[in-house]
C-alpha cells in the first residue's frame, strides 16, 4: 500500500494485493476465488480491504486517515523500478506511474 496525500486536503492509498496473499483473503472472508484481475472488480473484495483500512483510521487522528483507495493492477516491483533491491517503495516513482488514478481520488 502507497498512502499520498502531501499537501492535499486529505490521504489516499494505492493498494496492490499480493496474488498469493489474496487467496487467503478470499478464504478468510467466504469470498469465491478467481483471477486477481476479476477479484480487483468485485465489491466483496473492495468492502473486505475497506474494513482493513477502516481499522486502521480509527487509531490515527482525522488529519492521518485515509480517505479513498483505489487498487492497483499489479503488484509493485524491483523490475519495473517501483521498489529498491531492498523492497522499499519509490515513493516518487510510484507517484508519477498512477497520477491518473491518484487524481481520480481527489475528483470524487
Amino acid at each position: 500500500m502507497v498512502v499520498t496525500g502531501d499537501r492535499r486536503k486529505y490521504l489516499v492509498a494505492l493498494v496492490a494485493l499480493d496474488p498469493a496473499g489474496v487467496d487467503a483473503l478470499c478464504t478468510a472472508a467466504g469470498i469465491e476465488t478467481s483471477p486477481i484481475e476479476e477479484l480487483l472488480q468485485r465489491d466483496e473484495i473492495r468492502r473486505v480491504v475497506q474494513g482493513y483500512i477502516d481499522e486502521v483510521n480509527a487509531g490515527v487522528p482525522s488529519y492521518a486517515q485515509i480517505k479513498y483507495f483505489r487498487f492497483l493492477p499489479g503488484e509493485l516491483s524491483v523490475e519495473h523500478g517501483e521498489m529498491t533491491p531492498s523492497l522499499k517503495i519509490k515513493r516518487r516513482v510510484v507517484e508519477k506511474a498512477y497520477r491518473d488514478l491518484v487524481e481520480s481520488m481527489y475528483q470524487t
